[in-house]
């Protein structure tokens, strides 16, 4: 992947290849099959977390041990193959793999997109603060992408390939002009 500098990751290209991990909760093999399928026809090449559809013993809301789910997130971070990071889906666990992550191996690596919403806010947050790199906020692989909604899939080319329709934000509850740290977050009604 081209890094342009400055933490900030370059575009994916078509021929790229992308990491599929799951730090957060179990994920359904059908939807990530088809969410795969959608990446590979924006001609990605994917791969696998060695973990990606574990489920925790004991714990059925997490996508395998914390260690494990962290050992998949550093290994694709750090990997030189990789162009990008790409959560499978969100839930309940990312906020555990980061006691287990190295954060001076992934301070070294080259900065990539790290692709994910809902739970994994928690590790757009962390990359963002220790590593001080821009990471991705939209549609997962096993969600939204696997459901094949068209917005959805607009959403990721705009955040990833730097193509498709703009990101839609929101409106804004005052005028004006501010400027501060912006940093990213996640609620369910």
């Amino acid at each position: 992947m081209r890094d342009p500098g400055g933490g900030q990751p370059s575009s994916l290209r078509a021929g790229d290849r992308v990491a599929v991990v799951a730090p957060s909760g179990p994920v359904d093999s059908g939807r990530l099959d088809r969410g795969a399928t959608v990446l590979r026809s924006l001609g990605l090449e994917v791969t696998f977390g060695r973990h990606v559809l574990d489920v925790a013993p004991g714990l059925p809301h997490l996508a395998g041990a914390d260690a494990d789910r962290a050992a998949d997130l550093q290994a694709a971070w750090c990997d030189p193959e990789i162009a990008a990071v790409l959560c499978a889906r969100g839930g309940y666990g990312a906020a555990r793999v980061l006691d287990h992550l190295d954060w001076a191996a992934l301070g070294r690596a080259t900065p990539k997109p790290l692709h994910g919403s809902s739970d994994i806010t928690a590790l757009h947050v962390a990359f963002g603060r220790r590593l001080g790199v821009t990471t991705s906020f939209g549609p997962m692989v096993a969600s939204l992408i696997a459901d094949g909604e068209p917005e959805a899939l607009d959403h990721l080319r705009a955040a990833l390939c730097g193509r498709g329709a703009p990101v839609a934000g929101t409106h804004a509850l005052r005028g004006g002009h501010a400027t501060a740290p912006l940093t990213g977050g996640t609620s369910h009604s």
